[in-house]
């Protein structure tokens, strides 16, 4: 009995501190900022002071980073840390991203249908720039050095079947193989935003 008492206040105590996160932020929509269950290996956040926008006019505060020493133990076997692709993709593609088998055409991570790459980073991404900072006892809040506006392109909600659906967004850590001339990628973090589009063609987040 005592244990389920104990529980039920921790739970209590989980609801009660993500409220006082979410009220402490200046921010309408702010995801990728605080984690009370497992952290992922790298990094992403996703914040806005707006809620509605012209489809074509779409744009999105992004910070991404990685925890300090990751990157020392995050390649496959025989895989050298090689680039770092920061992509969005509209609902249909789950499940059919190409970084599930290494490939000789780097250039095949670039050509897929309904993909974008927002950006590529081939610099040090193991430099203190891009390391984020978690602080805190209970749940882990995250702090990026890393932050960019980035324009989210209008033909991925051109794309969507209803006017209701979702873009992903993703991380994702790429190496090479100089022995068998292959390139890998890892799946690291991803965000979910869900977006309403009406007939006037404005687009709204949504929960």
């Amino acid at each position: 009995m005592k244990k389920i008492v104990l529980r039920i206040i921790s739970a209590i105590c989980m609801v009660l501190l993500c409220f006082s996160m979410a009220s402490c932020s200046s921010y309408k929509v702010e995801t990728g900022y605080f984690y009370l269950g497992k952290l992922p290996s790298m990094f992403l956040g996703i914040r806005t002071n707006q809620t509605e926008y012209s489809l074509d006019d779409v744009s999105l505060e992004i910070a991404y980073g990685w925890p300090e020493g990751y990157l020392d133990y995050s390649s496959h076997e025989g895989y050298e840390n090689y680039s770092v692709l920061i992509v969005a993709y509209d609902w249909t593609m789950l499940g059919t991203l190409p970084y599930g088998e290494p490939t000789e055409n780097y250039d095949a991570y670039f050509s897929t249908d309904n993909l974008c790459v927002l950006k590529e980073i081939k610099d040090d991404f193991s430099n203190d720039k891009y390391v984020v900072t978690k602080s805190g006892s209970f749940g882990a809040k995250i702090e990026y050095n890393t932050k960019e506006n980035f324009h989210i392109p209008e033909e991925l909600f051109e794309n969507l079947t209803s006017s209701r659906s979702s873009i992903y967004f993703e991380i994702v850590l790429i190496g090479y193989s100089e022995s068998d001339n292959t390139y890998l990628a890892t799946y690291t973090d991803e965000i979910t935003v869900n977006f309403e589009v009406d007939d006037n063609n404005t687009v709204k987040i949504i929960d």
